[in-house]
Formats: C-alpha cells, sequence, structure tokens
C-alpha cells in the first residue's frame, strides 16, 4: 500500500515539475520575443546638440594638428588596409566590449589601439561608470564608434564624408571616438539611454584626464562624438 502511494506521489511530483518547466519556458519565450524587444527598442530623448555645443566645443577644443603630433609620436606606423596581420603586432591590443564600455558596428576602423590608448580607453569606462555611480544615474556604460582605421577605411570613409582628413589621427591606432549619443545600458535589458547629465559626466571624466595630461579631446558635433587621442 505504502509503495503504490510512494509511486502515485512521485507521479504528481513529476507532473508539477513538467508543467512548472512548461510555463517556464512560455514565460521565457514571451520576455524574450515580445518585451525585452520593445524595451530595448524605446526611443531615446532627442539630442540637444546646440545645447551641448555650446557648453563643449570651446572645452574640448584639442584640434587635429595637435592631436595628430601626439598620435606620431606615439602611435604605430599607418597600415595599408586590412590584410595586415593586427593580431602578429605586439604595438596593438584588441578592443573588445567589457563591463566597461561597449563596441559599436564598426564600418570605418577595426578594434585595436595602442597600449596606453587602450589603458586610456579603459580608465574612462572604470571611471564613467563610478561616476554614473556617485550621480545615481541610470546605470550604463560608454559606446566606442571608432578605432584604428587603415589607409583603406580613410579612403572609403573619405567617399561618405567631405570632412574626413587623409593623414587621421585613427591611423596611429593612438585615437578613438566614443559617442555622446548613445550609451549601453547595463543589465538584462540591454538598449540605450541618453541624457545631458551622463554627457556631463562623461566630460568630467574626460576633463579630468585631459588635466592630468592623459590625452587630447575633441568635441565633434557633426559626428556626435567625442574624439580622443592618447598622449603616451
Amino acid at each position: 500500500m505504502v509503495k503504490k502511494k510512494t509511486k502515485k506521489n512521485l507521479k504528481q511530483q513529476r507532473q508539477r515539475w513538467f508543467l512548472l518547466a512548461a510555463a517556464t519556458a512560455v514565460v521565457a519565450y514571451i520576455l524574450m520575443t515580445t518585451i525585452l524587444p520593445a524595451l530595448r527598442s524605446r526611443k531615446n530623448p532627442p539630442v540637444n546638440d546646440g545645447s551641448l555645443s555650446s557648453r563643449y566645443n570651446s572645452l574640448f577644443n584639442d584640434m587635429n594638428p595637435t592631436q595628430l603630433q601626439a598620435a606620431e609620436k606615439y602611435g604605430i606606423t599607418p597600415v595599408k588596409d586590412r590584410s595586415y596581420d593586427f593580431d602578429s603586432d605586439s604595438l596593438l591590443q584588441e578592443i573588445s566590449p567589457c563591463k566597461y564600455y561597449d563596441i559599436d558596428e564598426l564600418t570605418h576602423s577595426v578594434p585595436y589601439l595602442t597600449q596606453p590608448a587602450k589603458d586610456l580607453l579603459d580608465d574612462i569606462g572604470l571611471m564613467f561608470r563610478q561616476k554614473v555611480d556617485e550621480k545615481g544615474l541610470e546605470s550604463c556604460k560608454i559606446i566606442v564608434t571608432s578605432l584604428l582605421r587603415t589607409k583603406a577605411d580613410v579612403a572609403r570613409l573619405q567617399q561618405v564624408n567631405a570632412n574626413a582628413t587623409s593623414n587621421s589621427t585613427h591611423c596611429y591606432a593612438t585615437t578613438f571616438d566614443i559617442t555622446y549619443q548613445r550609451f549601453r545600458l547595463t543589465g538584462l535589458i540591454g538598449g540605450t539611454t541618453y541624457s545631458e547629465q551622463l554627457v556631463e559626466a562623461l566630460a568630467e571624466v574626460l576633463q579630468q584626464l585631459r588635466e592630468k595630461g592623459r590625452c587630447y579631446v575633441r568635441f565633434e558635433r557633426n559626428q556626435h562624438c567625442f574624439h580622443i587621442t592618447s598622449r603616451n
């Protein structure tokens, strides 16, 4: 009698576990296919480039000749095209998304920097996350939109951007761009966000490092980014 009852209990328990697993799968499917995509695709507030420009254009005004001087001094010899073996170059470090920053889809650059430039990027990402926490802002990280460019990348970019210069600091692996239009949300939801408070937090970090002689920075309204070159 006891054995029959035990078997019956085990059968009922398996049925409950099966129903629970099925319900969990249904909830996960709905979450992944409807709720999360909707949250990720939410529209960010509009970016007031004029307001930002009036604040940061004069503050971050390290022009190309100044940045180029540092790039030529501390960077690599410009590379012809992407057939180059970047991984075998001891001066280059591959840049991958991490907890401090995300890498945008790169159309005219490849994810490599010199070690000092990578260290600078790491510090910017870390200090920004700390600054966001201190200010009680939405948890997010910076997005890098451009890194090392080959000569071929620059030539292709000039076809769509008349302002692109042939002797770009990006060719020396010392320079990267960080967008101020979007910040990557952390956690399960993902997606992007924007606020002038986040831009202000990023600007404070950049100014701190700039004052320490770590980098040159230029606010680029047309490209919607901070253009940053390592000074070592």
